[in-house]
């Protein structure tokens, strides 16, 4: 007849009745700490429950998602070649967006998506080709770069992490 959980501050949260079955009842909980719940039956003859029943909910901490870098560090380029950017990205429940960013010379950084909607507890390689030549890069040039990777916090917002910079320094054509 009635079903609820009492957690160890002695709050409250009622079990309410499913409709189409009425031996099921069902409750709605978000812990945001780890809980520990005894759960209390009275039939519909006012009988209370004989056995003590516990539920347990851990809560885990929402974590950074983890950026490594898969390139070798900073590069010495010509400026008509094309140079492999690479990282490994992981988040605990998932990665909304990830992908890295690059500025050539004095110009505004430019973003390149490398992927979107990532479960979580797993590895995922991202990669692209920097064409040098495609960004107009001239001797002397330098272009920097990071990676990034975003996921949602506990609030529902989206957070962002950046790896460490690299460089990739445009060199002349005769130098080796």
């Amino acid at each position: 007849a009635r079903a609820w959980l009492e957690d160890e501050d002695g709050q409250s949260v009622e079990l309410a009745q499913d409709q189409l079955d009425p031996q099921l009842f069902r409750a709605n909980v978000v812990p945001a700490k780890d809980r520990r719940w005894r759960l209390h039956l009275v039939d519909d003859r006012q009988r209370q429950n004989q056995m003590s029943t516990e539920l347990t909910a851990q809560v885990l901490a929402n974590r950074l998602p983890n950026i490594k870098s898969q390139v070798r560090g900073d590069v010495n380029a010509s400026p008509l070649e094309e140079v492999l950017v690479r990282a490994s990205y992981w988040d605990d429940f998932g990665l909304s967006r990830f992908g890295y960013q690059y500025a050539l010379g004095t110009q505004p950084p430019q973003e390149v998506v490398l992927g979107s909607e990532q479960s979580g507890g797993q590895n995922v390689v991202g990669e692209s080709t920097m064409d040098l030549e495609a960004l107009g890069s001239k001797p002397d040039d330098l272009v920097a770069y990071h990676f990034w990777a975003e996921d949602v916090d506990a609030t529902g917002s989206t957070r962002r992490v950046t790896s460490d910079l690299f460089f990739i320094e445009v060199r002349r054509f005769e130098e080796i």
